[in-house]
């Protein structure tokens, strides 16, 4: 997923995307190891703040929470 930022999107897109709890829980976890990227990073801050799913505004607060801040 470094290195094709096309699967990228495409995960951060069901990330943001689908209805289905199970497979954005399953996008936040192939997204971790580029987490710290910015649009993982908006899309991460945006379901902290809005996502209907307890679980999934959880876990989005617990990523970002584990990133740098950025200057």
């Amino acid at each position: 997923m470094k290195d094709d930022v096309r699967v990228r999107d495409a995960v951060v897109n069901a990330l943001m995307t689908d209805n289905n709890p199970g497979v954005r829980t399953q996008a936040l976890l192939l997204l971790q190891p580029v987490k710290a990227d910015s649009s993982v990073r908006a899309a991460l801050q945006h379901l902290a703040e809005t996502d209907q799913n307890q679980y999934i505004r959880s876990q989005a607060r617990t990523v970002l929470a584990q990133l740098p801040e950025i200057d």
